[in-house]
């Protein structure tokens, strides 16, 4: 007898589930999954939707159907859907397989802007104890309203609520208050502004704590590097020695363990700008005995005295709160530029668009122009470490020696084998006209009755016809090897020239400058190239030769348009390409222009400029370039250098 599950399984091809003993089994029904990109936004916002995951184990997906939950519908397994307006909306998915069985899965999709939280602080930093306002007022939403304010600071658990907030910091410290916004969807968004509380005792300098607090030598960085107003602390390099003397190929970790800071954002920041620059930057570091960033502190200088960098703030920041923090005192050298009827700007150009200071729409700073602005300001800075004290000299320095006397070489004159003295001995700048210019220009100098008389043209002959990458190189022998190294390292990472100009000095400070003389790429001029690779000889820690063929590989550098102003000499003939060379890949280009006089020409609050003798002729402190030195230490160098 035959059953009549049997009978159906040989008369039909439709698997019935009532059935045993056959070979075919029920369908199945697919599953659904989808992926979303992006996964929220601000309105009007594109969303592509994958429905690819989505399967059926005993047959195929025969049908996707879309429901986007704002009215619009969509079919296939890869579809975009634009939603024009904010709100929250479930997304479904149905798939359908090749037996017609269903399957639905969904998710929420928000569309909303995040709120922008912003902190104004007053004051932003004192003397404890110190009672700060903090307003959140300028938090913004761009497409509803912010509904809530909640503040913390530091371990506070309770914090507070509303726009602003009032707190008092008894005791000198570095305190975060930290703001939450959310807006009428749930979104949210953050802010962070730092206090830095001086101890009563040493109000003039910012508190400062290592970034690394767990670092071998945290307890040393504070009396080591920033006790520097007396010759009291003068650490000795078996306390705190050289980098290099412990690391022959230091990490950005071994770097920042010697960092000390007056807000945890600048260590922070300072951190991932490092790990994006090339290793040289590394290497140079190893003359170092610390870097210390701080609000206080303008312009960025090196120190002999400690053997450490000592770093503008300007350089760092990357928020509108990380701003308010630096400071705004004007620099006292901005006058200098004033005393002649003329002037030699520069800046940094690439493929005819100079370098910038970019901006997001909520007011930050992007990282990639980050990283070159602190490559040049490294790389000059580190410059005069490494000239100073070569990492060949190390293995020979007695630790009882101060970082001033490692680098003269106690009773050895060692200073005379830096490459700043070997290069000024063997390939001079030979312009006596230009080097007193610059201790008018740099110094602060009063210019002869001759001096101020000179017109741009009369100095042509004498700049174009020497081997200075720019006019600053003219002030000392430091800061001509710091120019030289700095421009080929600028080119060969970046792929930024530099111009270099003598224009006319108008009275008002937005009147054009017009070319007397330029060039774009001094570096590669025949009167000049020589130096260079002197100097890269000397103290380029990375490739030297490949670094050398790139230098003397570079095409000759394109004339300026005399009689056109500094600006519309900005575009070149041939300049969009005269950058092909550079290794780096494509650089962003355009955005917002500097601060006034940033790579400009005019000595501006936020560059690392020459800087001269201190306000008021300050006897004890004194600058050569961005070196400085105090007390018995500017009397011992003086005389070593015969200065």
């Amino acid at each position: 007898m035959i059953s009549r599950c049997a009978v159906a399984a040989v008369s039909t091809s439709l698997a019935l589930a009532a059935c045993s003993g056959g070979s075919s089994s029920p369908n199945q029904p697919p599953t659904a999954r989808f992926s979303v990109a992006p996964a929220g936004g601000a309105a009007p916002l594109r969303v592509t939707f994958d429905a690819s995951a989505s399967s059926d184990g005993d047959g195929s997906i025969a049908a996707y159907a879309w429901d986007f939950g704002d009215g619009g519908v969509g079919r296939g397994s890869n579809v975009s859907h634009t939603f024009e307006r904010k709100g929250v909306f479930t997304v479904r998915l149905t798939v359908t397989d090749d037996e017609n069985a269903a399957a639905s899965a969904s998710e929420e999709l928000l569309v909303n802007a995040n709120p922008l939280a912003r902190i104004v602080a007053d004051p932003v930093g004192g003397a404890a104890p110190l009672t700060v306002t903090f307003d959140g007022g300028l938090s913004a939403d761009a497409d509803g309203a912010i509904v809530s304010y909640a503040w913390r600071f530091g371990a506070d658990a309770q914090g507070a609520q509303g726009a602003s907030a009032t707190r008092t910091f008894s005791a000198p410290g570095l305190y975060a208050a930290r703001l939450t916004v959310t807006d009428d969807l749930g979104g949210s968004g953050e802010a962070v502004f730092e206090v830095n509380v001086r101890d009563p005792a040493q109000e003039d300098i910012d508190y400062a704590v290592p970034y690394a607090e767990d670092g071998d030598h945290a307890a040393d960085l504070n009396p080591c590097l920033y006790a520097y107003d007396t010759d009291a602390e003068r650490c000795a390099m078996a306390r705190l020695p050289f980098l290099g003397a412990e690391f022959a190929k230091p990490t950005v970790e071994d770097v920042m363990s010697r960092a000390l800071v007056s807000h945890r954002w600048m260590g922070d920041n300072l951190r991932t700008l490092l790990a994006l620059l090339p290793e040289d930057a590394l290497l140079l570091a190893r003359s170092l005995t610390g870097i210390v960033v701080a609000t206080d502190i303008r312009p960025a200088h090196f120190r002999p005295t400690t053997g450490a960098i000592y770093l503008d703030a300007e350089f760092f920041w990357r928020t509108a709160e990380q701003l308010a923090v630096v400071s705004r005192e004007p620099d006292f050298r901005a006058a200098f530029q004033r005393r002649l009827q003329l002037q030699l700007p520069w800046r940094f150009v690439r493929n005819n668009q100079p370098l910038r200071i970019r901006r997001d729409d909520n007011g930050a700073r992007l990282l990639q122009e980050g990283v070159i602005w602190l490559g040049f300001l490294l790389f000059h800075e580190l410059s005069h470490a490494a000239d100073f004290m070569q990492f060949s000299r190390m293995a020979d320095v007695d630790p009882s020696w101060t970082p001033l006397e490692a680098m003269i070489g106690g009773t050895t004159e060692a200073w005379r084998g830096w490459p700043s003295f070997r290069l000024n001995e063997q390939h001079p700048l030979r312009s006596g006209l230009m080097s007193s210019l610059a201790q008018v220009s740099f110094g602060g100098e009063d210019p002869t009755p001759a001096q101020a008389a000179l017109q741009p043209q009369d100095i042509v002959d004498d700049f174009a016809g020497d081997g200075a990458v720019d006019y600053y190189s003219y002030f000392s022998p430091y800061e001509d090897l710091a120019d030289l190294h700095t421009a080929a390292l600028m080119s060969y990472h970046f792929g930024y020239e530099q111009d270099t100009a003598i224009t006319d000095n108008p009275t008002q400070d937005d009147a054009p400058l017009t070319v007397a003389w330029g060039q774009r790429g001094r570096l590669a001029d025949a009167l000049v190239i020589d130096r260079t690779r002197f100097v890269l000889e000397a103290m380029y820690p990375g490739d030297v030769q490949q670094l050398v063929g790139y230098v003397s590989s570079r095409p000759a550098p394109l004339p300026l348009r005399v009689g056109d102003s500094w600006r519309d000499n900005l575009a070149l003939d041939g300049g969009e390409r005269f950058n092909s060379l550079a290794p780096l890949g494509a650089l962003p280009d355009g955005g917002v222009a500097p601060a006034a006089g940033a790579m400009g020409g005019r000595v501006s609050n936020s560059v690392a400029a020459p800087i001269g003798d201190g306000p008021g002729g300050e006897a004890s402190v004194s600058y050569f370039g961005c070196i400085r030195l105090e007390g018995a230490a500017r009397y011992a160098q003086r005389k070593q250098l015969g200065l």
